[in-house]
């Protein structure tokens, strides 16, 4: 049984790190876009 919720947790918290991931991501490329726009104008 120990096995089947270590398993959950760890799951979880593999999927929690991708989404904190794939958000700083996107913000990197938000503020890489920003960026760009400030250098042309």
């Amino acid at each position: 049984m120990t096995h089947i919720i270590l398993a959950g947790k760890t799951f979880t918290f593999i999927k929690e790190h991708l989404m904190i991931n794939l958000a700083i991501d996107e913000l990197t490329v938000l503020s890489n876009t920003l960026g760009s726009i400030m250098m042309i104008n």
